[in-house]
């Protein structure tokens, strides 16, 4: 428990909190502790003996919850409506963040990692949020900006919870909650990378059931047909996008764009899948990925030209401008993917090989007169 909390409650009676605010059915329980201390009270006034009676701060803070929650006539005694409901927030969020830290740790403290413990914090997290709609106007003492209870900061709070859990599809929307709610805000980019983290976990969870893919049988001409993406993919896609859009720059950027990429193209959509492997490709060219991204483009390219159902010859046109900007070595992107001897090996071969299927593609249109001028231009004779 903090000092904020501490200063609240005596130390001896944190677990009375806890049970207070943690337990269901708790607002009685705070209801029949407020009667029981009344009448406590006049029986000593009758002589009766008391039994030892509950510290005048834990039992205040127990008639300001149970009014809260239960909604009693009026305050007690005589405190106002604002104090009463600053002074639950307060004891809910402070039990709260203890039973947060206790279950996933911090830099000094390891977590127990106890699932009990961490569904009583997101109860207490969920009650804040359900019943007071207006906690962002509240003003509470002792707390600063980075600290005090927001709604957005309990948002951030469930969801990491939810990933301590590893429960992935509670984890994903939570987090996507949290990134639009403000995308320039402090969680932003955490809260948009850790849904993209998420839903690629239930991917690969949903393509482990599934198991392998069949293969296409020997001989045949390998066509790509594309496939429209399922209702869990396009999830997957929307988190590359929100990350892509709140994120402009960053060490993990090339990294998201890429899986976005990616995905486009394991579902055989290589138009898409071009244009988002060019970006990575000419835009962070000397990120770690840049070589692998540039020649996955021209992969689309290549497949475009010829591995689908309606090629499109132009593809090669396209092919023969990329492997001309991947090489020079003049400018980017050609000065970082030029470094890569492998890469600049395969871009020699590549340079080849359009060549040979330019003059192929001709030939088979029956355009003769530009295969000869094509034929002229390479040798300068024309």
């Amino acid at each position: 428990m903090s000092a904020r909390c501490a200063a609240a409650v005596p130390r001896a009676w944190p677990l009375l909190l806890l049970v207070l605010l943690a337990v269901p059915g708790c607002a009685r329980h705070a209801t029949e502790t407020a009667s029981a201390t009344t009448l406590a009270a006049e029986e000593q006034d009758a002589g009766v003996p008391a039994p030892p009676c509950i510290p005048p701060a834990v039992n205040e803070l127990l008639d300001a919850c149970a009014y809260h929650r239960v909604g009693l006539p009026e305050p007690p005694n005589g405190v106002t409506e604002h104090e009463c409901t600053s002074k639950y927030v307060t004891a809910t969020f402070e039990a709260a963040t203890a039973l947060h830290v206790e279950a996933v740790g911090n830099d000094i403290w390891p977590g127990t990692r106890d699932r009990a413990t961490i569904e009583r914090a997101l109860r207490m997290y969920d009650e804040l949020l359900a019943s007071c709609p207006d906690l962002d106007r509240m003003k509470l003492r002792d707390y600063s900006d980075r600290t005090e209870p927001t709604r957005y900061r309990l948002f951030m709070y469930r969801a990491e919870l939810f990933w301590h859990m590893d429960d992935w599809d509670r984890a994903a929307p939570a987090f996507e909650a949290v990134a639009d709610m403000e995308p320039g805000g402090r969680y932003a980019e955490d809260a948009a990378y850790a849904a993209v983290l998420c839903y690629n976990r239930i991917y690969r969870r949903e393509r482990k059931k599934r198991g392998g893919t069949p293969e296409s049988n020997a001989g045949e001409q390998l066509v790509f047909q594309p496939s429209e993406p399922t209702e869990l993919e396009q999830s997957i896609l929307r988190s590359y996008d929100r990350y892509v859009c709140y994120v402009k720059q960053g060490e993990k950027l090339a990294n998201i764009k890429y899986r976005r990429a990616r995905q486009y193209y394991e579902a055989n959509r290589f138009a898409e899948a071009a244009v988002l492997f060019k970006d990575v490709a000419i835009n962070h060219s000397g990120d770690r990925l840049g070589v692998f991204t540039a020649t996955l483009y021209l992969d689309c390219l290549i497949v475009l030209g010829s591995m689908v159902e309606k090629p499109e010859p132009t593809c090669y046109d396209d092919l023969a401008e990329a492997a001309e900007l991947f090489s020079d070595t003049s400018k980017s992107p050609g000065v970082d993917l030029m470094k890569d001897e492998w890469f600049a090996q395969q871009m020699r071969a590549l340079e080849r090989r359009i060549e040979k299927e330019r003059e192929e593609e001709l030939r088979r249109m029956g355009r003769w007169r530009r295969q000869e001028e094509h034929w002229l231009l390479r040798e300068d004779l024309l």
